[in-house]
């Protein structure tokens, strides 16, 4: 019985693990690209130098976010348990992190160019 017991125990079996129970929910991959974009849109409008500070974090979490989500043995069961919403979420979110960026460097360039309907001395052009 014993050596039954022992032979058993040396047969491979077949485990099915899950990927989804390890990874992030779509939920906080949104939460990590539309927070720090928001931010990184205010950075970028007022102090610039802020981007240091904000962007780096987020950065490190999406890298290794989509280097799981590309990885060829991960990924595919990723895509399977998780669906296509997800990987839109994977993608999307650095994407909407750069959005936040440029919008917010492309608004503070509106912004603190010189308005031309005034003259230098102050008043208005005809």
């Amino acid at each position: 019985m014993k050596l039954a017991f022992l032979i058993l125990l040396l047969l491979p079996i077949t485990a099915h693990a899950e990927v989804m129970d390890k990874e992030s929910s779509e939920l906080v991959v949104w939460a990590w690209a539309i927070a720090p974009a928001i931010l990184a849109f205010l950075a970028a409008v007022y102090m610039r130098w802020l981007l240091l500070l904000v962007l780096p974090v987020p950065i490190l979490f999406f890298v290794a976010h989509l280097i799981e989500v590309t990885d060829p043995y991960v990924g595919p069961a990723i895509a399977r348990e998780a669906g296509v919403s997800y990987l839109v979420a994977s993608w999307a979110g650095p994407l909407t992190l750069a959005l936040g960026v440029f919008l917010g460097l492309l608004f503070r360039r509106r912004v603190s160019s010189p308005n031309q309907s005034f003259k230098a001395d102050g008043s208005a052009a005809a």
